[in-house]
């Protein structure tokens, strides 16, 4: 039964109720035509409780199901599930022989975006008399439907009718002419009767049937969440995998496998020159090597970390001279235009990718040594047993020392300025490298942030788009009479089990990719990472909440009438 006490409806300034008494009985046939935009579909939706009057009341005995004009269905289930929202062999069974009266047997376990018009509205039929609600209400059940169809949908709901209350809006002549059936006009606000339906015997009601909504918001959550958490993950591992790769690849390494990456080597071309460096230490020059009777141009460098029992090394690119180890090197030196000797054997022949010159080490301790124990009366003019030490007191003027890569640069200028010739073999490959890497770099953060964007473009366009869906959802639920206040709870539980998955996901992939950038770069996870992590977590966890609990029937009602 339901019964209009003084029901009054405004619907932007047009009168679509103006205080209406009237009572429906609780069983039969009611049918309401009327011109289009009139209010007819508004008058359901108010029946049905998902809008509001301005003044009056409407109470209903028993609860309602709703056939909409729009036929809306959960996409993410099959048209089985659409028609019973309930899994179980039970529900099944009852609608078997309804869903086989109206011919949609066969699509049962298909999506119902794979039907036509008439089948959806079919299978909208078939879910609005599944339910068993006392109270129907259907808005244009016959829309789409051909002619054999459509009697077969009119005859289901005359059946119904039997045992409860059908109220339908309908333009077709077809239902506005049947005979056993009470018609009202909606018109200036009051429902005028045409035509009453003779009293008819009362036939017994079969059970209800009850929605599950934890089941209907899981298989509708299913999907997106499986999306979202593949997406964070995606993002989480690209971003730390392209974290990595900018810091092995973009960066400026801080160590070159090199055995003179922090080492200087500079000539004094000026006695009166005021260039120094901190801890830099005198160093003999060799202008060649001699190999085997052959001279070449190659001027060995010093080297102060050596073992004491090396004197000669040599890197791979030596090969190209056939140097090998144990093989005699004599590195050339003069005094006073007198060419001299020292003789060494190499030690060992040793791997430095990063130089691409050949490059020969001498142990600066033990040619100091040897130096300092030479004995040249003729030319020195008196007997000296410490012959390198009195030249350093004289003046020599080479020099090394140890010097940070990012001070190189100012020291090269420096050195221009002051006759000072600065020499460090690895500079110009840094610094090349160090052009290009800037280059890089600015793709790398480039890339970065398209990449970010499409992605985050992507997470929030599934966010807005299950946001719809669920949307939807709930007002299909509680049009088939489903507490709200219940649908907020299932859907709160169901979204938990989507936070703690993708948080659960997210600590894996922060976990794992801090444990691979500690292992193979020694770096650990800066806080800007665990920031942005955090912050996807954070957004995630406000738009479950932001989008469900501002819901009420207000809103229903306007994404009902679309």
């Amino acid at each position: 039964m339901i019964k209009f006490n003084q029901a009054t409806k405004y619907f932007k300034e047009k009168c679509i109720l103006d205080h209406v008494n009237l009572t429906l009985p609780e069983t039969g046939l009611v049918i309401i035509q009327g011109k289009s935009g009139c209010g007819k579909s508004t008058l359901l939706n108010m029946v049905a409780g998902i809008e509001p009057l301005d003044s009056g009341s409407i109470e209903t005995r028993g609860s309602c199901a709703y056939l909409l004009s729009t036929y809306d269905f959960i996409e993410e289930l099959t048209v089985l599930e659409n028609i019973i929202l309930k899994p179980s062999k039970y529900c099944r069974k009852k609608v078997l022989r309804l869903v086989k009266y109206l011919g949609i047997e066969s699509l049962l376990y298909r999506k119902v975006s794979q039907c036509s018009d008439g089948q959806r509205q079919r299978i909208a039929v078939a879910r609005a008399l599944a339910f068993q609600q006392p109270i129907l209400l259907c808005d244009e059940p016959s829309e789409f439907l051909d002619k054999e169809n459509r009697q077969l949908v009119i005859d289901l709901l005359i059946a119904y009718a039997q045992a409860h209350l059908v109220i339908i809006v309908s333009h077709d002549l077809d239902i506005i002419g049947l005979s056993n059936a009470t018609l009202y006009t909606l018109e200036n606000g009051q429902l005028i009767l045409i035509h009453k339906q003779n009293n008819q015997p009362l036939v017994k009601k079969q059970k209800t049937l009850a929605i599950n909504c934890q089941w209907v918001l899981n298989k509708v959550m299913m999907k997106s969440r499986l999306l979202m958490v593949f997406l964070i993950t995606f993002i989480l591992i690209t971003f730390f995998s392209l974290f990595c790769f900018y810091q092995y690849y973009l960066e400026n390494p801080t160590t070159f496998n090199a055995l003179i990456t922090d080492t200087v080597y500079y000539s004094k071309d000026s006695e009166r020159t005021s260039f120094t460096l901190a801890r830099e230490q005198f160093v003999p020059e060799f202008h060649s090597i001699t190999f085997q009777e052959q001279l070449i141009r190659i001027k060995p460098l010093p080297y102060d970390g050596m073992r004491d029992d090396q004197l000669i090394l040599v890197n791979q690119n030596c090969n190209e001279y056939g140097f090998k180890e144990n093989d005699v090197l004599q590195l050339n030196y003069q005094i006073r235009n007198q060419d001299y000797y020292l003789e060494y054997p190499i030690d060992a022949v040793i791997v430095e990718d990063d130089l691409v010159g050949c490059y020969v080490y001498y142990n600066l301790a033990k040619v100091v040594t040897d130096l300092d124990s030479i004995m040249d009366i003729n030319y020195m003019g008196e007997s000296e047993s410490h012959y390198y030490s009195m030249m350093c007191k004289k003046g020599l003027k080479n020099y090394q020392a140890k010097l940070d890569y990012s001070k190189i640069e100012h020291q090269y200028e420096i050195g221009k300025l002051n006759d000072v010739t600065v020499f460090q073999p690895l500079f110009s490959q840094r610094y090349a490298f160090d052009q290009n890497a800037m280059v890089y770099r600015f793709v790398f953060w480039v890339t970065i942030g398209l990449m970010f964007g499409f992605v985050l473009y992507v997470i929030v366009h599934l966010l807005v788009k299950q946001y719809h869906s669920l949307l939807k959802t709930i007002s299909i639920l509680v049009v088939y009479n489903a507490s709200l206040n219940n649908i907020k709870k299932s859907y709160m539980l169901n979204h938990g089990i989507n936070i703690f998955l993708v948080m659960l996901i997210t600590i894996l992939c922060i976990t794992l990719s801090t444990v691979m950038i500690n292992v193979h770069l020694n770096q650990t996870l800066s806080l800007i990472d665990m920031l942005i992590s955090l912050a996807i977590l954070v957004a995630y966890l406000f738009s479950t909440i932001t989008c469900i609990y501002p819901l009420n029937k207000e809103k229903i009602s306007s994404i009902i009438k679309g």
